[in-house]
């Protein structure tokens, strides 16, 4: 839907709108742990990067592939919420805005990559 944005988050496999904190199946929260000592930089964003990936595949794919697919998603990597999009600057404003400070991963769904140089973008299966 064109200029509309949805806020979502996961609790276990179910989706709910604009709920509250993020839960893992067992009911445990799900912050981002961070080491006592901040790690460089690209340490950090590999961390972002990695939970992002494991939100995105263990709660949140199926409720969104195939009916977003090529949609941008941003993920609040603390909580699990997301935002979903057909602009990624739409979505990445709308996660900024709702989640603020928080550590966020961006994904285009049932896409390898978002964007892409060249002939037409395939579709992951």
């Amino acid at each position: 839907m064109p200029g509309k944005t949805a806020v979502q988050k996961v609790t276990g496999r179910k989706a709910t709108s604009m709920s509250v904190a993020g839960k893992k199946p067992n009911g445990a929260r799900f912050p981002l742990q961070v080491p006592p000592s901040s790690p460089p930089p690209e340490e950090m964003s590999d961390l972002i990067a990695e939970r992002g990936r494991r939100l995105y595949q263990e709660n949140i794919r199926s409720l969104v592939e195939p009916s977003h697919s090529g949609q941008f998603l941003v993920i609040n990597v603390n909580t699990g919420e997301y935002v979903v999009d057909v602009d990624d600057l739409a979505a990445s404003r709308a996660a900024r805005n709702r989640f603020p400070g928080a550590p966020r991963y961006s994904l285009r769904i049932g896409r390898e990559s978002a964007y892409q140089i060249g002939p037409l973008a395939g579709s992951v299966s």
